[in-house]
This record gives C-alpha cells, structure tokens and sequence, in this order.
C-alpha cells in the first residue's frame, strides 16, 4: 500500500496509451465498492520544474507513404497461399508504383514465410491504422482487408478507396468507392494483365530512321 500514498517519492515511468470508444465492453456498476475522496495538496519546489535534456535522437520510418500516390494494403485475406500472395500483391504495387501497408495483424507475422519478405513486408512500419499511421493517397487499395476501425481511422482520408475481398459483407465496403468481391489469387493476375496491356497501349513508338 505504500506505493499510494502521494508522499512516496519513488523514482517511476509514467505509461500511456490511447483507446478507441467500443473496443472493450462497458463494465457493471459494483455498489458494494465505495470510493474514498483524499484532498491533497502537493508541494512543489523549483527544481522539479526544470527540464534536462540528456539526448536527442530522430527516428525515421522505414517507409515513406508520404510520397507515394498509390498505397495498396493487405491483411489477413493472404492466408492460403501468404507467401505466395505476398509475392503477387508486391508485383501489382510495382506495376502501380505503389507503397505496401499492412493491418495491424499482420505485423504479428501470424503466417510463416521466407525471411526476406516476412522482414520486408511484416513490420510495424508498414501498419496503417490507430497502431500505425495514418495517410491520405490519391488512390488506396484494400487487398484482404476485412476493415476494422482500428484500420479504417489510418485509411479513411484517401481520395479513392479499391477493395477486393471474396466477403460481400465486409465492412470495407462501406468505405470503398469500387468493391471486388474476389480472392486476392484470382483478381490480381487480371488487374497485373490489364494494367501491362494498357501500358503497351500507351507506348508512343520510336521515331523510324
């Protein structure tokens, strides 16, 4: 009981975090508890006033969405084939030019695959959402992504919001301007397709000598 009395000066870390409304249950009022008032008046002396700065460090993101017009995210709808999708879902963000974000499940590497794309793609870094960050592309694709709050509050400002889920009922459509209902496996070879025909089509001929 001693670490609650307010004359304890015990060195200590304050914590802090941020919860979103409805993510736990309301609890029931207990009235057999009953709360005590202690009125208490601190005393504070000059020097706990004063700031010491010891260091100074600047930590940068390993991925830059800032500057990216596209944004394409997937989440938990890689998990038949992950590896695979990963690999596939890589290949369409580079015929786009686009950044690659992740829900927050997915940063807790729930499937095992190579290292390399596991350490590439499966990092904190790469979290869009209250856990991660929070963008605003021109255009943002939702690959697998059910569309949890926790996800929608990092991805609601984009411009433009493409979904592709085989759930008609997820809640990502309420937040998509195009929904494809379809597996990742089966929409995204077409999309890869198309978009490299288009990209022949606009080709502007060399000039013939």
């Amino acid at each position: 009981m001693d670490n609650l009395n307010p004359e304890n000066k015990k060195e200590f870390y304050p914590q802090a975090c941020s919860i979103i409304p409805g993510v736990f249950p309301q609890i029931e009022r207990d009235t057999n508890r009953n709360g005590k008032i202690i009125d208490f008046t601190p005393t504070i002396l000059p020097e706990d006033l004063k700031v010491k700065i010891t260091g100074r460090r600047t930590i940068k993101n390993k991925v830059d969405f800032n500057n990216k017009k596209t944004i394409v995210s997937f989440g938990r709808g890689i998990k038949e084939t992950p590896e695979k999708n990963i690999k596939l879902i890589e290949k369409f963000a580079k015929e786009i030019e686009a950044e690659i974000g992740i829900s927050l499940p997915i940063s807790k590497k729930p499937y095992i695959i190579n290292e390399n794309l596991s350490s590439t793609y499966m990092i904190p870094d790469r979290v869009i959402g209250t856990s991660g960050r929070k963008v605003n592309p021109l255009v943002y694709f939702a690959v697998g992504i059910s569309g949890a709050v926790q996800h929608i509050a990092g991805m609601k400002e984009a411009e433009f919001v493409i979904s592709i889920n085989p759930d008609a009922e997820a809640p990502i459509i309420d937040e998509s301007d195009i929904f494809i209902k379809g597996k990742i496996e089966e929409v995204l070879p077409l999309l890869i397709n198309e978009i490299k025909k288009y990209k022949e089509k606009m080709q502007i001929p060399q000039e013939i000598k």
